[in-house]
Order: C-alpha cells, then sequence, then structure tokens
C-alpha cells in the first residue's frame, strides 16, 4: 500500500482515507476501491479493510491503418494530446475512448 498515508499502527483518521482513496483512484491502477473500517473488539483501534480490484494489463497495442494513415501518425496524434496506450501498460475504458476520439480526425479526410 505505498501510496497510502495511513499506516498499520497509526492514528485512524478518515479524512486520511478519503485522501487514501483520492491518492489510490488517481493512479488509475484500480477498476474499484472499497474501504471499510469498524471498531475493534479490544482497545481502541480501529480495523481498516481496503479491497482492491486492479484494472487488466494491455498485453499489446495494434492500429489498423491504411496507405494513407500510418501507426507513427496515430502515435504522433496521441502523444499531441497526452495519451499513452503501451504494452504492459493499465487498460481503463476511458483511456481507449480518449484514443478513439483523438484518432478520428485522422480519418476524416480519406472520406471526403
Amino acid at each position: 500500500m505505498f501510496y497510502m498515508k495511513s499506516r498499520e499502527g497509526g492514528v485512524y483518521s478518515e479524512s486520511m482515507l478519503r485522501e487514501d482513496f483520492r491518492l489510490l483512484w488517481k493512479t488509475g491502477f484500480f477498476e474499484d476501491i472499497a474501504m471499510d473500517s469498524e471498531k475493534a473488539k479490544i482497545g481502541e483501534g480501529h480495523i481498516v479493510t481496503v479491497r482492491l480490484k486492479e484494472n487488466p494489463i494491455i498485453a499489446s497495442v495494434s492500429f489498423k491503418t491504411g496507405k494513407k494513415i500510418k501507426q507513427k501518425d496515430i502515435l504522433e496524434k496521441l502523444g499531441e494530446n497526452n495519451i499513452s496506450l503501451a504494452s504492459y501498460g493499465y487498460y481503463t475504458p476511458g483511456r481507449i475512448k480518449k484514443a478513439e476520439v483523438m484518432k478520428r480526425p485522422l480519418y476524416r479526410p480519406a472520406y471526403r
């Protein structure tokens, strides 16, 4: 739990747990994050449970190209818009949607 500020044996803080949630979500590594806390049965502490579901890893990236549009053109367009699609990166539906939107202008001139 490298990204979390909360630590075992540390002071319990709901606001810190909310911040931990935001930090974990911001990494883009996880499809789902759930945090639960309950008062410990012995002592005055809390038991915090964090359940994470990782995003799938992208095995490979390929683009269907033609005579006029080359893969380097698509990669340049994605790079101009700070969109990274790479093998062994994390898959997120939002990242794929952004890539689809960014490459559309490349194909439009070919159909006119």
